[in-house]
């Protein structure tokens, strides 16, 4: 469905009320209490048309407040006893339209209770919502107020909404362009109240970010004493190892390809000379002989007990 809503003035828009109603009562009122007002029906047509009724009995016929409300509880009377028909195929378009889901509000000069009367009366679909005579000056139509309260109600956009009203062009164009402009308006405040929490998380992103930075530099620094550190650790360790192999591997390297070297030589030597020196003298033919050489060297524990029995007499 293209408009969701259809909002719809009363008089002479729903029921012929001004031919059948309105116009009459003017007549009789006006005949009882300003006799020198005459119009026919079609001035008064134009009249209501532009500039409108309360400009109509306020301005041009010259009516006080006092007189107004007056001439008010008049009309109210007289309309209580005069229901208006409503117009060929309109009660066909509006129940065809509320049967597909449509919604129907009232906008309209005329009191919400006769509107609703005039709808019960000519079996119209009851609306949704009604806005009479009764709403205050300053928010009744043209005023733009009964439409942002169906908007608002209803949650519908301007586009969702067709309005069938008498009005003239010039104001029709002005309320039109009156809402647009406020819902411009509102969309624009949506907009830049989403924009503003926006730029809010990203300001809190970046103080996120900062700090994170912040935390990055001081690991940072951290890491660089580590470094600094393992640093000098390698070079102790180096020293070390430089220390070992200069006092330890370097001297034990000297005493295998030195003294050890040369005991392990002489022992080869001693070995290969037993098993080519057979005897000492002689033997005979067919006899085998072996001869075993042994080395002497100074013994550790003789030198150690030497050692011990010199601190004895001592």
């Amino acid at each position: 469905m293209k408009y969701s809503c259809l909002v719809l003035d009363h008089d002479d828009t729903v029921v012929n009320s001004t031919a059948t109603v309105h116009y009459p009562c003017f007549v009789e009122y006006m005949g009882k209490h300003f006799p020198q007002i005459r119009y026919t029906l079609e001035e008064y047509f134009v009249k209501n048309f532009d500039p409108g009724v309360y400009t109509l009995f306020h301005d041009i016929i010259g009516m006080t407040d006092e007189e107004m409300q007056r001439e008010q509880t008049y009309w109210f009377d007289y309309v209580q006893h005069h229901v208006p028909k409503v117009f060929d195929g309109i009660r066909e378009i509006l129940w065809d339209y509320r049967r597909s889901g449509g919604r129907l509000c009232v906008v309209s000069h005329s009191f919400s209770e006769n509107i609703l009367r005039d709808y019960r009366e000519n079996d119209l679909p009851a609306p949704d919502m009604v806005f009479g005579w009764e709403v205050p000056r300053e928010k009744r139509k043209p005023q733009p107020d009964a439409l942002y309260e169906i908007m608002s109600h209803f949650d519908l956009k301007p586009e969702e909404l067709l309005v069938l009203d008498d009005l003239s062009q010039s104001v029709a164009n002005q309320t039109a362009k009156t809402v647009a402009g406020t819902v411009a308006n509102q969309v624009k405040g949506a907009a830049l109240s989403q924009v503003a929490s926006q730029m809010s998380s990203l300001t809190d992103g970046l103080t996120e970010l900062t700090s994170g930075l912040a935390q990055l530099n001081e690991g940072a620094g951290t890491l660089t004493e580590g470094t600094s550190t393992l640093a000098d650790g390698s070079n102790t360790l180096a020293e070390g190892m430089n220390k070992f192999d200069q006092e330890g591997i370097e001297k034990i390297a000297n005493y295998i390809n030195g003294d050890v070297k040369d005991l392990t030589s002489r022992l080869e030597a001693l070995k290969k000379l037993s098993e080519e020196y057979k005897t000492f003298t002689k033997i005979n033919d067919g006899d085998k002989g072996s001869v075993k050489f042994i080395m002497i060297t100074d013994s550790l524990k003789k030198e150690n007990y030497t050692q011990n029995t010199q601190s004895n007499e001592n």
